[in-house]
């Protein structure tokens, strides 16, 4: 192996070049292997074999060419069989290139493509991807023979379609949903899609109650520590900011769970008790945002869209998607104050029964 063979995945020179209505080519990682001199003749085929073409199809071929294009050339570093077409270009002699030179290294470039464990040229399992790879290396190696930089020769080979290797389209996952087994009589698939319809529901249920009951679980967690004695009042709170700022050591440090549920408590005391603060509104600001800032700490104060949402969709599938329970429930279904967290709801079924959530 070459001593400068190291090094060779860090460029250190540019190399970029332009077709008229395309986005620019970047050659550069060539550069450590090649050298920029050497790249120039073919950097010009290049340009004159790209214009015309698509710039969408040109670039679909250029990608994967350059790809054997690094590979070859670190090949051709290690002095490896099959390279010689690389290292023609790397000592600036284009003429010595055969059409058994292009023939060999494009056959060996094929035969790794299509063992879906080599991943000399792409990391994808997929038949599709690698048939892209082997016909992009092969056109443009074709174009660049017809511009006169290499000799014109003749390779064949198909990348095997292999099923199972394409990553699922949204057309393959959703095929068989909605769609039942064949059944032997109407009743019986009626009675497939029913079971099927009440498991995909349960399913759809528990996940929502979970997601209720984590949010749920915060709002306790809140409602202790607003009515508890884990933090001074908000009025203590508010003197503390108002005379010794918010980086008080009294505060808490910020991050810390002191901070966050004296910022709790505060923001409670503003929210519901409409508690008006002495210390300026920036200060208070700044120290509830140091505590986590509101939508971090909203959901120990109350209900959040997703617990809203949650209990919404359990109502309906309880009660077989008739949206009349919610209706009935009104605009304001709790009766009385809350206390230590907990508050008396009006049952669906009567204004006169209460439930304690």
């Amino acid at each position: 192996m070459d001593i400068d063979f190291i090094g060779f995945d860090a460029p250190t020179e540019t190399l970029e070049f332009y077709v008229p209505g395309h986005a620019k080519y970047d050659l550069s990682v060539l550069v450590p292997i090649y050298g920029v001199e050497s790249l120039q003749p073919l950097v010009v085929a290049l340009q004159a074999a790209l214009r015309g073409l698509n710039a969408t199809t040109a670039a679909n071929y250029f990608g994967p060419w350059r790809r054997f294009m690094l590979q070859g050339g670190l090949a051709a570093r290690c002095k490896a069989e099959g390279s010689d077409i690389f290292r023609a270009i790397m000592d600036r002699a284009i003429k010595r290139i055969t059409k058994y030179d292009v023939e060999r290294s494009l056959s060996e470039c094929f035969e790794r493509l299509r063992n879906f464990d080599d991943f000399s040229f792409t990391s994808s399992t997929n038949d599709k991807t690698r048939a892209g790879f082997w016909d992009g290396i092969k056109r443009l190696n074709k174009l660049l023979a017809n511009v006169g930089f290499l000799p014109h020769f003749t390779v064949s080979g198909t990348i095997p379609h292999l099923p199972g290797t394409r990553t699922p389209v949204l057309a393959d996952l959703s095929r068989d949903i909605g769609r039942l087994k064949s059944s032997d009589s109407w009743l019986e698939a009626e009675d497939a899609a029913l079971k099927e319809n009440i498991e995909l529901l349960q399913l759809l249920r528990d996940e929502l109650e979970k997601e209720f009951a984590a949010e749920y679980k915060l709002f306790r967690e809140g409602q202790n520590i607003v009515f508890g004695d884990v933090a001074p009042s908000a009025p203590q709170i508010d003197e503390i900011i108002m005379n010794a700022g918010i980086s008080s050591g009294r505060l808490g440090k910020k991050g810390s769970r002191r901070r966050f549920e004296m910022g709790l408590k505060l923001l409670y005391s503003i929210t519901y008790d409409d508690y008006k603060c002495a210390s300026p509104p920036s200060r208070v600001q700044n120290f509830i945002a140091s505590a986590g800032g509101q939508s971090k700490l909203r959901p120990y104060l109350g209900a959040t869209p997703r617990a809203l949402h949650s209990a919404f969709v359990i109502i309906l599938i309880d009660t077989g998607w008739n949206m009349q329970p919610c209706a009935d429930l009104g605009r304001d279904p709790f009766v009385g104050e809350a206390s230590r967290g907990r508050r008396r709801i009006k049952s669906i079924g009567s204004a006169k029964t209460e439930l304690t959530i």
